[in-house]
């Protein structure tokens, strides 16, 4: 099970990098249910982004990827934003999983994301 602080600071490095390669995301999957009031475990982080934004600005994501201690593989990454296909970084310090899923299931569900408090003094769409 992982600390709640390296969840944290795996979670905020990035969403500072999402926002500074102006891509919108929200957060799905577990952590999502969880944030809503349904206990359950989780041992990785699912997010939607958004595919043309990350695509613009790429190269400024993998080096800040990189710079900010997460473990990944350009190429795959390339090649999943170019298809909407799903991709894994892992936050070295802590070995936990973040899947980005570059694509919306339901046309507008970006737009609706709302954020909520899913740890104190931390909000997430």
């Amino acid at each position: 099970m992982y600390d709640l602080d390296e969840f944290r600071d795996g979670l905020t490095r990035l969403a500072e990098i999402l926002h500074d390669c102006k891509t919108r995301f929200f957060l799905t999957g577990g952590v999502a249910a969880i944030a809503y009031g349904d206990p359950r475990t989780t041992q990785h982080i699912d997010l939607v982004v958004e595919r043309i934004p990350l695509e613009n600005s790429l190269s400024r994501f993998l080096e800040r990827l990189e710079k900010s201690r997460f473990l990944f593989h350009g190429p795959t990454i390339r090649d999943a934003l170019s298809r909407s296909r799903p991709f894994q970084l892992i936050d070295i310090a802590s070995t936990f999983k973040l899947d980005l899923y570059p694509r919306e299931i339901v046309a507008g569900e970006i737009d609706r994301a709302v954020e909520i408090e899913i740890l104190p003094g931390m909000s997430i769409p």
